[in-house]
């Protein structure tokens, strides 16, 4: 059997990296581009169009989206969802994966008065489990709205809670939340209901809300 001088291993370990260098050359670098939208409140929000310049896609039902095989670059980026302002801004894909998470302060904004109701219970440290509700409201009119009350009622129609205790002006284009916590057992199962009266140009409008007090030991029902 011959034996292979170790100059002709070289030489093949040289010529397949100047291959692969060619290669890797002649291959386009591309970007992903992939997300999740929210609105300002933390909530998914579902069958979106996502415009990438000429591209479109849309949300799926967990608000998650995917743009492929993109050229690298700078793009402008559009989102419409119904019952929402349009939301659009720049965003430079690099090479490789991109995540855009548009959610929080960057969420969309209600085009209306948009109210935010979430009721749960969770363990606390020495109280055992307890009664908590986040409720976010948002005025996407274009004058200012008078909060009266807000209160929390339990699944047999008892109030549980008064969320404020005087009236408040919520300016156009404002978010207020309250996180009520450590509400008082004992825990009814069942859907709890949210009152809220507000007025809007001297018209006094009520409202009712229900939402079902489920297990949360993340703390987190959006």
């Amino acid at each position: 059997m011959k034996k292979i001088s170790r100059f002709k291993v070289f030489s093949v370990i040289v010529l397949f990296a100047f291959v692969l260098m060619i290669l890797a050359r002649s291959i386009p670098p591309v970007s992903i581009v992939e997300g999740r939208v929210c609105d300002i409140f933390g909530d998914v929000v579902p069958n979106a169009k996502i415009s990438l310049s000429r591209l479109e896609t849309k949300t799926d039902e967990m608000g998650l989206f995917s743009f492929e095989d993109l050229k690298p670059g700078l793009y402008q980026v559009k989102i419409e969802a119904d019952g929402y302002s349009n939301y659009t801004f720049d965003f430079l894909a690099e090479i490789g994966r991109n995540h855009l998470e548009i959610r929080g302060d960057n969420g969309l904004k209600p085009n209306s008065f948009y109210v935010d109701f979430h009721v749960f219970y969770s363990p606390t440290h020495g109280y055992g489990e307890q009664l908590f509700a986040f409720i976010g409201l948002y005025n996407g009119t274009k004058s200012k709205l008078t909060v009266h009350s807000i209160v929390l009622l339990e699944p047999n129609g008892t109030k549980k809670a008064d969320i404020i205790t005087e009236e408040f002006i919520l300016e156009k284009d404002k978010l207020k939340k309250f996180e009520v916590s450590g509400l008082p057992n004992p825990i009814p199962q069942g859907v709890y209901q949210l009152e809220l009266r507000y007025s809007e140009r001297g018209e006094v409008v009520h409202w009712q809300f229900f939402d079902t007090a489920e297990y949360d030991a993340d703390w987190n029902p959006h």
